[in-house]
């Protein structure tokens, strides 16, 4: 019944205006795109973290 016969091609909803992006695509083409930044790495992460197992014994003893 359906052979060889193709869907139409479903037609594709027009974006919604949002202002935010309007004005960035506004300020990029009148500024150019600004330069690429690296972020910080965090504080939490810079400190030394406490082992997370106990020595074992024989760790302990082998150091002497």
């Amino acid at each position: 019944m359906m052979r060889n016969k193709k869907m139409a091609a479903k037609r594709r909803k027009p974006k919604l205006f949002k202002a935010a992006l309007a004005v960035k695509a506004a300020a990029r083409e009148k500024m150019g795109t600004p330069p690429p930044t690296r972020t910080e790495p965090s504080s939490k992460k810079r400190t030394p973290e406490k082992p997370k197992h106990k020595r074992t014994l024989g760790d302990l003893l082998g150091e002497e």
